[in-house]
């Protein structure tokens, strides 16, 4: 399962239109990761995912210098083709850096 779906499952974030995960504090600049294990511990029932909070900004899209980013909402029903165009996305960052919920993190 992707650190991103478990890391929404989960309420830390939500989808941006830069196809990444985004917390209110942090913005993309995170690191996620998984452990897998035995051990017992408690659930809670799941969440629903965090609607995105994008609203009209596209910083990322424009950004984007392969324009690799469609401008789509993310939703649960849609898919990572939907949001972008894979081939082209050379993993430059730009749409991390230039996400305003990342700029916030970075001036604190």
């Amino acid at each position: 399962m992707p650190h991103k779906t478990v890391a929404l499952r989960a309420g830390l974030g939500f989808i941006g239109k830069n196809n990444l995960l985004i917390n209110d504090q942090f913005g993309c600049a995170k690191v996620l990761g998984k452990v897998i294990t035995t051990a017992p511990f408690i659930t809670i029932k799941s969440v629903s995912p965090i609607k995105p909070k994008c609203g009209n900004c596209k910083i990322c899209v424009d950004k984007c210098p392969a324009k690799a980013l469609h401008s789509n909402t993310w939703n649960i029903k849609i898919t990572r083709d939907e949001m972008l165009v894979r081939k082209l996305c050379n993993c430059c960052l730009m749409c991390m850096v230039w996400c305003l919920y990342t700029i916030k993190h970075a001036k604190e």
